[in-house]
């Protein structure tokens, strides 16, 4: 180890040297307890927020468009062209 040291850019300590960080509290954990959920959890207010929905949906079976001038191949092409 000593001799890669006295390589330019390279610095390594041995692993004695070095210290290990402190330890910190741990202050997010709550001990397995549930904090601010009431039981029955997600599920109960799932169904406490379900409410009435009104379909206002129609069906329409068949559209047909008839367009006042055919496209010519000129134009064609040229939407093809520009991605429309």
């Amino acid at each position: 180890v000593e001799k890669l040291n006295k390589i330019p850019g390279v610095d390594i300590s041995m692993a004695n040297e070095t210290s290990s960080p402190p330890l910190t509290v741990n202050n997010l954990s709550t001990g397995g307890e549930l904090k601010g959920i009431d039981k029955g959890g997600i599920s109960k207010s799932v169904s406490n927020n379900s409410g009435a929905v009104t379909d206002n949906s129609r069906k329409i079976n068949t559209v047909n468009i008839y367009p006042k001038e055919m496209i010519t191949p000129g134009q064609l092409m040229e939407f093809q062209e520009l991605g429309v």
